[in-house]
């Protein structure tokens, strides 16, 4: 005979699985508590219900992450300010602490699961890179880090800007070259033994990100030299097996992929620029137990967001793919046993698997935190408002979950109708003459959610960041920057990072 209990542990599964969500460490918090949890949860981000609102003034020194439910700036070029944002449905308490690093701070990345900082030091006259790996909560060296708790790198070049990642045991910065006599080069660390797994280098290497515990994705665009000038052609992802590569560095081109995934065909007179992958949390990431959340994001799907810039003629347009890491997985176990190189071409993957589209004005490639498990935010304003010089402003979040999509349409006259959440399954259609040789269609189903943020007509945002229990809108001053086809736009995104940042409102769950 089924008991309540029972009952309460079965129903807390299935919408664990329809929400996307894991099962938290054990706690006071029993199946029938976890289950109203859940579900009051999946209602308030359905209808984008936050619970509270907090400005949070944005620190002068120059850097920042997003990450694992804290957001970090610097105070000053030695010391870094965290906030662990609230979550007043999962049971998470605000906190804000402060730890002087003790060297000149020029980047850093985070794991607050293994309490671990990875500080990207100020290069020294050498060119040496020193990332100092120290404790999130201390900012002391990590006990579980190589002794000295110090790696080194010295890429090619100099004027470096960079993208960080940690994933479990492992440590990935790709080195940005800005210069023309520069290369790009990608690093994989065990920060724990201090070894390289996988180093990489070439102009190609455009960005990456961890797909699997053992994978990492790779964006290329391949450059073919003629008589005059290089050009830029067949942008595609390759996805490589990092623990089966060589410390020594290779070129992108030489790399032993284990596939890749093409975009869909080109016309000979486009000419890719650029492109940047996203996706949080890392594959292998959970919250820190000592939190005890009843629920986090699973494990075993995450959405890869790219934006990728393409010129025809003087037009330069900026597309975004999004693709469930799972399109990927899917293709990736058709492989033989040890067959390497294998080519997926778009009508192989794409149109189904993905959803590509024109990127929503205001997409930022410098508040890059857009994307968490299986959704993706953006600004939005209304057509109606036309052009207000301050006017109200809107968030608006793609959910790629398929799960819940599917369950939500078959349920649809038991759901209530709702003016904030609406599911997309009709097929997009890209048509760019001069850029891809057919119109390119897409029918990877979605929910979107919209809704406008009541804020003062003096506090309006300018972007836009995702976590897993708040919404961060950001308010800056850009300073625009010329675009032109001749520069290195194939690192655009870092480019673009000139903004005078006055505030963030933090809107909680």
């Amino acid at each position: 005979m089924n008991t309540l209990a029972d009952s309460a542990e079965s129903r807390y599964k299935e919408e664990l699985a329809a929400a996307g969500m894991e099962d938290g460490p054990p706690s006071a918090l029993m199946s029938i508590d976890r289950l109203k949890c859940i579900l009051e949860y999946q209602l308030a981000w359905r209808e984008l219900e936050w619970r509270s609102e907090k400005l949070v003034p944005m620190l002068p020194g120059g850097v920042w992450e997003l990450y694992g439910g804290i957001l970090a700036q610097a105070k000053d070029r030695q010391t870094l300010v965290f906030r662990q944002l609230p979550s007043e449905i999962r049971g998470i308490e605000e906190k804000q602490w402060e730890g002087n690093i003790g060297v000149m701070i020029r980047d850093f990345g985070m794991d607050p699961s293994q309490d671990l900082l990875a500080v990207i030091e100020n290069p020294s006259g050498n060119g040496i890179h020193r990332v100092h790996l120290r404790t999130l909560s201390s900012g002391q060296p990590h006990p579980k880090a190589c002794n000295p708790a110090v790696i080194s790198h010295a890429p090619d070049g100099e004027n470096f800007s960079f993208a960080i990642q940690i994933a479990d045991e492992y440590l990935a910065i790709l080195f940005i070259a800005s210069g023309e006599d520069s290369r790009s080069e990608l690093i994989v660390w065990n920060w724990r033994t201090g070894n390289v797994e996988m180093a990489i280098h070439g102009k190609e290497l455009a960005s990456f990100s961890f797909l699997t515990d053992r994978q990492i994705l790779l964006a290329y665009i391949e450059i073919a030299f003629d008589e005059l000038a290089p050009t830029f052609t067949e942008p595609y992802f390759m996805v490589v097996d990092f623990k089966a590569g060589s410390p020594e560095s290779t070129h992108i081109r030489d790399l032993d992929f284990e596939a890749a995934f093409h975009y869909p065909p080109m016309m000979p007179s486009a000419t890719p620029l650029a492109v940047s992958i996203r996706s949080d949390p890392a594959p292998s990431w959970k919250p820190n137990e000592d939190l005890k959340v009843p629920f986090h994001a699973a494990r075993d799907e995450r959405l890869f967001v790219i934006t990728f810039w393409v010129a025809a003629d003087v037009n330069i347009s900026n597309l975004i793919m999004f693709i469930p890491s799972s399109t990927i997985v899917s293709r990736l176990r058709t492989l033989q046993t040890n067959e390497k190189g294998r080519r997926f071409y778009w009508d192989e993957w794409g149109p189904t698997g993905t959803r590509l589209r024109f990127a929503p004005p205001g997409h930022s490639m410098v508040w890059v935190c857009y994307v968490l498990g299986m959704a993706f935010i953006a600004p939005f304003r209304s057509s109606r408002a036309l052009h207000p010089p301050r006017g109200p402003k809107m968030v608006q979040v793609f959910d790629f979950n398929q799960l819940a999509i599917k369950r939500a349409l078959s349920r649809k006259e038991e759901e209530p109708q709702s003016e904030v959440t609406h599911i997309i399954t009709e097929e997009s259609t890209v048509s760019l003459g001069g850029v891809f040789v057919h119109d390119v269609h897409t029918s990877l189903p979605y929910r979107w959610r919209v809704k406008t943020v009541p804020v003062h007509p003096e506090h309006t945002f300018d972007a836009v960041m995702l976590g897993e229990d708040a919404i961060v809108t950001v308010t800056s001053v850009s300073t625009p920057l010329p675009i032109s086809v001749d520069c290195e736009l194939i690192h655009i995104n870092h480019m673009m990072q000139r903004a005078e940042v006055r505030e963030y409102r933090i809107l909680s769950f």
